[in-house]
């Protein structure tokens, strides 16, 4: 943990120190928990990524796609209530400006409202919205072709902001590759 603390601080400017630490001492916690629930990782395979000097790439075994769908069989054994082909389109706050839900709108259009104790930002970031990438990286990046997910557009993440959400390397470049160029996919 110690070595990817000074790793972060000295290769991410501005690092929140307290931030890299919680990072640090914690992401094998996570690593072990996706294991409990049946997810592997090759540790063999564990390299540097980019701009990194120290090992931290972990490859999930045995492909995204499967890993995904075990993970979803986890959420629903649990009875974790899934939406899928819905599309959260702004939260929903409390008098005290609390987020207790989010509106959402399903794949036939239909508007529904989601209350919950706890809210997840799980936003997928902002490649796929070019007026966003220009406002914080820079006119040049406007036209940048996005390899990513639909849906990563940024609106809720914007919408968060709004109401006072921290930010952090907003016009830092995190750019990177999503399908394997070789097998020319």
């Amino acid at each position: 943990p110690n070595t990817f603390y000074q790793w972060i601080l000295d290769t991410i400017d501005n690092a929140d120190p307290s931030l890299a630490r919680m990072l640090a001492d914690n992401s094998q916690e996570l690593v072990d928990f996706f294991e409990s629930y049946g997810l592997s990782f090759d540790y063999d395979y564990m390299k540097a990524t980019t701009n990194s000097d120290i090992p931290r790439g972990h490859q999930i075994m045995p492909t995204g796609a499967e890993s995904v769908e075990l993970m979803i069989g986890v959420l629903e054994d649990n009875d974790v209530d899934v939406r899928y082909l819905t599309t959260a389109t702004s939260v929903i706050t409390d008098d005290a400006g609390a987020v207790v839900g989010v509106n959402a709108t399903d794949c036939d259009g239909n508007e529904t409202a989601y209350y919950g104790t706890s809210v997840v930002l799980a936003t997928g970031g902002f490649g796929d919205n070019q007026d966003i990438l220009a406002e914080y990286w820079g006119e040049e990046c406007r036209n940048l072709k996005f390899g990513g997910i639909k849906g990563s557009d940024g609106l809720m993440l914007m919408e968060a902001v709004e109401l006072g959400a921290d930010t952090v390397d907003m016009d830092a470049h995190h750019i990177d590759a999503t399908l394997e160029v070789t097998h020319q996919i």
